[in-house]
C-alpha cells in the first residue's frame, strides 16, 4: 500500500486515552479498520509498565448539595448501615438488603441459586437441573469448550444463570404494624417450585458486589441505577414525574429534586440535578419493591417506612458491641439496638424533610410525612453506609505507593501483562477502580463524553456508552442489558437517547461532547465522524470492578465462571459467543495469541488478580464489619406443618454471625473463601474440575 492510499487526522485517529491502551479507528482507503497497540514489554522483575494507581488517591464521590438534605452524616451512616441489614426489611420479615451482599460485598450460596434464563424468557432449568438444586464446581462453567482455549470447540451451553435467591411469589396485602412480615396471598410459582410446593425465586442476573460501588457512574449491570437520585425510584431525571415532600411553612407541598426547563427548541435552559453522583441512591431503591428479590408483588415505599418505623431497628439480630458503626447503640445479649428508625431519621436528616403534620395522600392512601418521605431516607442512607465501603489496601495498593515487596515476583509480572495492553485488560478496567464505568472516568477530560463512536466486532462505526460492553459471554438475545428501556418506554443508553425521533423530557449526554451532562468541566463538543447514527449497546453491560475478585465469583453476568482461570479462559479464546454478537461486540474481544498455550503468563495473571484482595474484607474487619443475620440457603426436603395443606417449601437458614471492628479473627471465625472454594490452594488456577 502507497502512502497515499492512508489518509488520518483528528476524525479519523481517535483514541480512548482514558481506557489506557491506543485505540484508533483508521481510514484506508476508503476502509474503516480498528488498530489496538498492543504489545508485552520485555518483562524483569525491575521493570513493571504502567502500573495504575492506588485507590487512595480517588477522591470518593459524594452529592455536592448533601448537606442541603442531610444535617448529621454520621447518623446517616448509622441509619444506613441498620437498614441495609435489617432482615425486616423484606416482605418476608427475613430478606435484607445484605440476604444478597453479606459476603465480601455479594452472595455466596450453593443452593437454589440459579434462574432458568427468564431474561431469554425461558423457563426451563438446564443445569444443575430444577429449583432447589445445589451447585458443584462441575457445573462450571456454564459454557463449555474441549479445548478452553479455542471459542470454535463448544460443546454446550446454558441460559441458566447462577445467582441469588429472594422472596416467594405473593401478593401484598398489606403491612402490619409491629409486624416484621407483611400480609401476602401466596401464589402458584410453575417455575421456582418442586415437588408441587413453591420456593424462593433466584434472580435473574449474577449479583454484583457492593463493596466499592460507590465509584461507579450507574450501577446494576444495565447502569438503571441513574446517576442523579429523584427520591422515589431507581430512574433519576429519567421520571419526570418524582417528586418527595417537604414542609415549607408548615405546608406540606411536593418538591422535584431534578428540576430542568427547556425552550420552544428543547434546549435544556436551566438545570437544578440536586444529589448528582447517586446511583448507589437510586440503586437502593430497586430491590424492596422487587417481587423477585424482597417483595410482595403491589408494596410501595411508604408502606415500608410504615412497617419499619414500628418496629426496633435489626429486632431480629443481634449486632456486636465493637461494631464500628452501631456498636454503641447495641442491645447485646439482646437482638436489636437501642433506638428507633425514627428517631435516626429525625437526627440524620433536615426536619423539614420529616416534621410536618398533615397528612399526606399517596396512591389513594393516606401517610404521615416520614412514610411518604420513606424512599428517600432509604436510598440516601443506604448510599451514605455504601460510601464507607472501600477497600483501598491491597497488595496491589501498597505497590503501586512505593512498597517494592508488596507484590510476589509473579503477581509483577501479572501485572505487567495486565497494564501492558497485549491482554487487553486496561481496555476496559480502567483506573485504580478497575472500571471503564467509573465517575472518575467520566469526568476524564480525555475521554469523549459517556459516548463514543467505535468501530465494533463487524468493522462498522456504532456509537456506545463508555464501561458497558457486550463480550460475548452469552448470545446477544438472552439478555440485552443496557439496550433495554426503562419502564417510561424511555431507553437505558445515553447513546440511543441521542437518536430518538422525539427528544425525551429530560437531559442525557451528547454524541461527541465531554461531559455536557454533567456541567463540569464545560461543554466540549468536538466535531465527529460523519453523521454517525448506529447504536451498538445491545448484549452491552457495565465493566465490573476487580478489586477482591478473588472473594466475588461466580463470574460474569451470568454467573458463568466459578474461577479466575475459566475467566482468563474467556479471553484468551475471545470469548464464547464472538461471531454471534458481532453487530454489538467490543471488538477488543479476540484471540489472545500471547496467551495461548501459555500458562505461566496466564497464572501470573490470575496471581495478579489475588493481589486486588483487601485483607479486611477477608476478615470482615472494619468497615466491612457486620450485623447478624440469618439467610435462607435452599429449602428442607421436609415441609413444616401439615403437608397436605403447605403449598411453600421450609427454608433452611444459615447464620451469618455478627462481627465488630476487629474482624472475624476476633470471634475465632476463619476468613472469608471464594465461591466454592474446595480448600486447594490452587483453586483459582484451575480451569476444570473433571468435567
Amino acid at each position: 500500500m502507497g502512502r497515499e492510499g492512508l489518509t488520518m487526522n483528528a476524525l479519523d485517529m481517535k483514541t480512548a486515552k482514558g481506557r489506557g491502551v491506543g485505540r484508533y479507528v483508521l481510514r484506508v482507503g476508503g476502509a474503516i479498520l480498528l488498530v489496538a497497540v498492543i504489545a508485552f514489554a520485555a518483562w524483569s522483575p525491575k521493570r513493571v509498565t504502567g502500573a495504575g494507581a492506588s485507590l487512595k488517591t480517588v477522591p470518593v464521590p459524594r452529592p455536592a448539595e448533601l448537606d442541603r438534605f442531610v444535617a448529621d452524616e454520621a447518623a446517616a451512616i448509622r441509619l444506613g448501615k441498620a437498614l441495609f441489614w435489617d432482615m425486616q426489611v423484606g416482605s418476608d420479615g427475613i430478606t435484607a438488603c445484605a440476604s444478597c451482599h453479606f459476603h465480601a460485598g455479594t452472595d455466596n450460596r450453593v443452593n437454589n441459586s440459579v434462574n432458568p434464563g427468564s431474561m431469554a424468557n425461558d423457563t426451563d432449568f438446564s443445569a444443575p437441573g430444577r429449583a432447589n438444586s445445589t451447585l458443584t464446581v462441575a457445573d462450571f462453567p456454564l459454557t463449555r469448550h474441549s479445548d478452553p482455549e479455542d471459542r470454535f470447540t463448544r460443546t454446550g451451553h446454558t441460559n441458566d444463570v447462577v445467582s441469588s435467591q429472594g422472596v416467594v411469589q405473593k401478593r401484598f396485602v398489606g403491612a402490619g404494624e409491629g409486624n416484621a412480615e407483611d400480609g401476602g396471598q401466596t401464589r402458584h410459582d410453575p417455575v421456582f417450585s418442586r415437588n408441587g410446593r413453591t420456593t424462593r425465586q433466584v434472580e435473574p442476573r449474577n449479583t454484583p458486589t457492593v463493596i466499592n460501588a460507590v465509584f461507579n457512574f450507574a450501577n446494576f449491570w444495565d447502569g438503571r441505577a441513574n446517576h442523579f437520585f429523584n427520591g422515589v425510584n431507581s430512574f433519576g431525571i429519567q421520571d419526570v414525574s418524582a417528586r418527595i415532600w417537604i414542609n415549607s411553612g408548615g405546608s406540606l407541598q411536593q418538591f422535584k429534586l431534578n428540576q430542568e426547563i427547556f425552550d420552544a427548541s428543547g434546549n435544556l435552559v436551566q438545570r437544578l440535578n440536586e444529589l448528582d453522583n447517586s446511583s448507589l441512591a437510586s440503586q437502593a431503591l430497586a430491590p424492596p419493591l422487587n417481587s423477585i428479590e424482597m417483595s410482595w408483588d403491589g408494596r410501595t415505599f411508604p408502606e415500608i417506612g410504615r412497617k419499619l418505623l414500628s418496629l426496633t431497628p435489626l429486632g431480629k439480630q443481634q449486632v456486636d458491641r465493637t461494631d464500628s458503626v452501631l456498636g454503641s447503640l447495641s442491645r447485646s445479649p439482646q437482638p436489636g439496638i437501642s433506638t428507633t428508625y425514627g428517631d435516626m431519621i429525625r437526627t440524620a436528616f433536615r426536619p423539614e424533610f420529616w416534621n410536618g403534620t398533615s397528612p399526606v395522600t399517596v396512591d389513594g392512601k393516606q401517610y404521615s410525612q416520614m412514610e411518604a418521605n420513606f424512599a428517600f431516607f432509604f436510598g440516601l442512607a443506604l448510599q451514605m453506609y455504601q460510601a464507607t465501603l472501600v477497600s483501598d489496601d491491597t497488595p496491589y495498593d501498597r505497590f503501586v505507593e512505593g512498597d517494592p515487596n508488596a507484590l510476589t515476583v509473579e503477581q509483577q509480572r501479572g501485572l505487567n501483562i495486565f497494564f501492558s495492553g497485549a491482554a487487553g485488560c486496561v481496555n476496559c478496567h480502567v483506573g485504580a477502580e478497575f472500571t471503564a464505568s467509573s465517575v472518575s472516568n467520566a469526568r476524564n477530560p480525555l475521554e469523549p463524553g459517556l459516548i463514543e463512536l467505535m468501530a465494533v466486532g463487524d468493522g462498522s462505526l456504532a456509537n456506545y456508552d463508555i464501561g458497558f460492553y457486550n463480550i460475548g459471554v452469552t448470545p446477544t438475545a438472552e439478555d440485552i442489558g443496557r439496550g433495554a428501556n426503562d419502564p417510561f418506554g424511555f431507553p437505558l443508553a445515553f447513546s440511543r437517547q441521542n437518536f430518538l425521533a422525539q427528544r425525551p423530557p429530560f437531559s442525557f449526554p451528547k454524541v461527541g461532547c465531554v461531559n455536557d451532562f454533567l456541567g463540569d468541566p464545560p461543554t466540549i463538543c468536538p466535531p465527529t465522524p460523519g453523521a454517525v447514527t448506529r447504536v451498538a449497546v445491545n448484549g452491552a453491560f457495565k465493566v465490573p470492578g476487580l478489586r477482591n475478585v478473588e472473594l466475588t465469583g461466580p463470574y460474569f453476568h451470568n454467573g458463568g465462571a466459578v474461577t479466575l482461570m475459566q475467566t482468563v479462559d474467556f479471553y484468551v479464546r475471545g470469548g464464547n459467543f464472538r461471531e454471534e454478537n458481532m453487530a454489538d461486540l467490543d471488538p477488543f474481544i479476540i484471540d489472545i495469541p500471547a496467551l495461548k498455550n501459555n500458562e505461566a503468563d496466564q497464572r501470573a495473571l490470575v496471581a495478579f488478580l489475588l493481589a486486588l484482595t483487601d485483607e479486611r474484607v477477608r476478615q470482615e474487619m472494619a468497615p466491612f464489619d457486620h450485623p447478624q443475620i440469618f439467610v435462607p440457603d435452599g429449602h428442607d426436603a421436609k415441609v413444616s406443618g401439615n403437608p397436605k395443606r403447605s403449598r411453600v417449601s421450609t427454608d433452611r437458614m444459615t447464620e451469618i454471625p455478627a462481627v465488630g471492628s476487629a474482624g472475624r479473627p476476633a470471634k475465632g471465625l476463619p476468613p472469608l473463601r471464594p465461591f466454592l472454594d474446595n480448600g486447594d490452594p490452587n483453586f483459582h488456577f484451575t480451569s476444570s474440575f473433571g468435567n
